[in-house]
């Protein structure tokens, strides 16, 4: 695998030279050619854990889509600088989607770089997560934290945008579909995986059709909210969730959705990429991280060790001000207006 990685890297790092080489000619009037990169199939390059959770775990690294490689990338990323900081292994899970084929093609010079370090991670799904959350919260003695970080695309619920929505809008039918599930009217993050593999939003939907229980397919406050109560009540428990509209997981204040809120937990921390009504950015193919990822692992590098003594509000108004500056750089707007919550000490 590795002297397959190696050669396929040496491709096409040589395919981006002759990109380069083509950009020139076009300045002397030769139309310049895009460079296509070689075929990869999914199943030479990815693979999954299918390991148990471990007894150990308490950071808990979650992509949650396989639509930009970029979630993945942050998860990677993410995951060597809590080895960098002194956890082991065992105390680390993670969780990725293996790319669908038109996945890896669209974003495969994202992809590929970071395949090798995905195969200690399990398959992304709401049940499996949901599963290991259950696992360490029913263990004893309890860990001394929990870390969740969550990256994906995000959603605010169905009512919301059909409100904003008209007949003739590509997705306008799809939307209307989804009214008619209950689990469609809350804030949801994308996890695109069912028992059987990789699945698209069609698939999870015809998978809820076909009568499967809500909370193993689709990530939405009240699920999270269990998986972190009971038995981690008394845990401190730290989540950052990047995704659009990623704050309605927390800070929505519509009656409907406050019973559903994170921050009625005690003991906990919350970051979100998005206030509740606002878009992130940088989750499309292409991208190597998305804009809040990158600027959040850039801080969290330089913060100690151990969550427990990190100064979350001075990170999140880090977090905050960079992003504004590259949402003004990119061009990019509204603004995405980041979000912090702690109840912790």
């Amino acid at each position: 695998m590795v002297i397959f990685l190696l050669c396929l890297l040496i491709v096409m790092s040589a395919a981006l030279a002759l990109g380069a080489a083509t950009g020139k000619q076009a300045k002397k009037g030769k139309k310049a050619k895009t460079p296509r990169l070689p075929l990869v199939r999914v199943e030479s390059l990815f693979s999954v854990n299918e390991a148990p959770v471990s007894k150990r775990a308490k950071i808990f690294l979650v992509a949650g889509s396989s639509q930009a490689a970029s979630f993945a990338r942050e998860v990677v990323e993410q995951k060597k600088l809590w080895l960098r900081a002194g956890f082991a292994e065992d105390e680390i899970e993670c969780y990725y989607v293996k790319p669908l084929q038109e996945d890896l093609n669209d974003d495969q010079a994202q992809f590929v770089p970071v395949a090798a370090s995905l195969a200690r991670c399990h398959a992304s799904s709401v049940k499996l997560l949901r599963e290991h959350l259950k696992a360490v919260a029913e263990r004893n003695p309890k860990p001394e934290f929990v870390y969740l970080y969550i990256t994906s695309h995000g959603d605010k619920p169905v009512s919301y945008t059909l409100a904003e929505a008209k007949p003739t809008d590509e997705d306008y039918w799809a939307l209307e579909r989804e009214a008619r599930y209950p689990v469609y009217e809350k804030y949801t993050m994308l996890i695109e995986g069912l028992s059987d593999g990789t699945a698209t939003s069609t698939e999870i939907l015809g998978a809820l059709r076909a009568g499967r229980d809500a909370r193993d397919l689709i990530l939405t406050p009240d699920m999270l909210k269990e998986a972190l109560s009971g038995g981690l009540a008394q845990v401190p428990k730290f989540v950052v969730l990047q995704g659009c509209f990623s704050g309605g997981f927390f800070e929505e204040t519509a009656p409907q959705h406050s019973q559903d809120l994170l921050s009625q937990l005690p003991n906990i921390t919350l970051l979100s990429a998005a206030r509740h009504d606002r878009s992130s950015f940088g989750c499309e193919p292409g991208s190597s991280t998305t804009f809040f990822g990158g600027v959040y692992n850039a801080l969290l590098a330089q913060h100690p060790a151990d969550p427990r003594e990190i100064a979350w509000k001075s990170l999140w108004m880090a977090a905050q001000a960079d992003i504004a500056q590259l949402e003004k750089r990119e061009k990019v707007s509204p603004p995405s207006l980041p979000q912090f919550y702690s109840n912790y000490r």
